[in-house]
């Protein structure tokens, strides 16, 4: 047996019938995205909704059909060895795909605009997105050039229009060159030790500097969205070391003792407690999985400490394991699954370092946590930050950072400040000035 995930469609409450299949969950995410783009149905008002769903197949069954994103049909048998097996006969598998969708979209499928591109041909063939940027270039660039003119004293001599390549060379060689950035793992042993002064973050068409304590602590209790986003980017930078944040557990370290997901490393312990303050549901649903995800890492983290591995197996089922699980939406069987792929991880796993250099997201899947799973995740930290500043007891912007960071330890949490306060270019009271730190050497969030 095989794990695939199947395409599962309903409008409204109604499962409609589909028996899609998709080798990669990604690819069916792609589809599950399309379908549920399109407007509601005008006599009921209802929308359609689709997950990935995985279910185990046998590969060997003929009337079993999984797709690839590559080219969108089956093996057949001409490729000996497929894991996916030949389509059964008489099924003409591109019809009906394109028949689906036509459907239930409502327009034509990127097949068919790519093959009615002129010079494609009649072949059924794919191109990538990056393909398709690379024709559209090329045609804007000859687009712009001038015709050929005759040389002033030959007529019969003309200027040749460059060749597709040569423009292709020429937007090459005007493009600058990127400077080369050197990546670390992520919270794992393999951090450089050597210290380094660390950059100011660079300011978007969104946010500005801010070197004003008061001014950013003012934004926090209005809860200015522009100040909000300047704090997340300096706090996320602390948290992950300088390197891009990204949506994954805290490392794991036999001296620390953590629950910490995401790009401001929120730990569950703070997010329950503040359930009662979410106004958006979306969020709120958003924060309850991630504290039910939380709470079985946090589970397998532990086991890690006192048994030496992380028994996925024993951490699922736990008294209060069903209810995680409930709250997540899936059984047992498919956390366990998930975490055969990388899932529900430290971030210094090796399964999770392998998923993140294939491109692939690690944590806690996306089907959990919903396509606006950044800005829900972003509304969960401006309610964490607007707390801490109603704890504060000086209400000064110092206090809220070490209260966010919530070691109990005076040292540290000022450490953790300072550090911040560098990345959001502020100079500190216990300073005077710029704080020289190394933002390598992360404090962890603690439970």
């Amino acid at each position: 047996m095989t794990t695939v995930f199947i395409l599962m469609i309903y409008l409204g409450r109604a499962q409609q019938e589909s028996n899609m299949m998709f080798a990669d969950i990604n690819r069916c995410r792609y589809f599950a995205s399309r379908v549920m783009k399109q407007p509601a149905n005008p006599a009921t008002k209802q929308k359609y909704t689709a997950i990935c769903k995985p279910v185990e197949v046998d590969l060997k069954n003929k009337n079993v059909r999984v797709y690839r994103w590559k080219d969108i049909i089956m093996e057949d048998n001409r490729l000996k060895g497929s894991p996916f097996g030949a389509p059964p006969q008489n099924i003409n598998v591109k019809e009906d795909l394109l028949k689906l969708f036509r459907g239930l979209i409502g327009q034509k499928s990127i097949e068919e605009q790519l093959e009615e591109q002129p010079g494609v041909g009649t072949e059924f063939k794919i191109k990538t997105p990056e393909a398709v940027q690379q024709i559209g270039d090329l045609e804007r660039g000859l687009a712009s050039l001038p015709r050929a003119i005759p040389k002033e004293g030959k007529l019969g001599a003309v200027v040749a229009r460059p060749t597709k390549q040569q423009i292709a060379d020429a937007m090459r060689e005007e493009e600058p060159k990127k400077k080369e950035v050197k990546k670390y793992n992520l919270s794992g042993p393999d951090y450089p030790q050597k210290k380094y002064q660390s950059t100011i973050l660079t300011p978007t068409d969104t946010s500005r500097y801010y070197n004003n304590p008061l001014e950013l602590q003012k934004g926090i209790k209005d809860n200015n969205d522009k100040i909000m986003s300047y704090l997340y980017g300096g706090i996320s930078k602390k948290e992950w070391a300088g390197q891009d944040p990204i949506f994954d557990f805290v490392g794991y370290s036999k001296d620390l003792n953590s629950s910490a997901f995401g790009p401001a490393q929120i730990v569950y312990s703070t997010a329950e407690p503040l359930l009662k303050n979410i106004k958006n549901k979306e969020t709120k649903n958003f924060a309850k999985k991630m504290i039910a995800a939380q709470k079985l890492f946090k589970n397998m983290y532990d086991n890690r400490k006192t048994k030496g591995k992380y028994l996925p197996g024993k951490a699922s089922n736990t008294p209060k394991a069903a209810g995680f699980l409930k709250d997540l939406g899936i059984t047992r069987n498919e956390f366990l699954k998930y975490v055969e792929q990388g899932y529900f991880l430290p971030s210094n796993h090796s399964l999770s370092k392998a998923r993140r250099k294939k491109g692939l997201v690690t944590g806690i899947p996306l089907e959990i946590l919903g396509d606006n799973y950044k800005q829900n995740y972003f509304n969960l930290f401006k309610t964490v930050l607007k707390q801490k500043e109603k704890e504060s007891k000086t209400k000064s912007l110092e206090d809220v950072i070490q209260r966010y960071h919530g070691a109990n330890d005076k040292v540290k949490d000022e450490s953790y400040q300072e550090d911040v306060f560098e990345n959001l270019n502020l100079s500190t009271k216990q300073s005077g000035g710029m704080i020289e730190s190394d933002p390598y050497k992360r404090e962890p969030r603690f439970i």
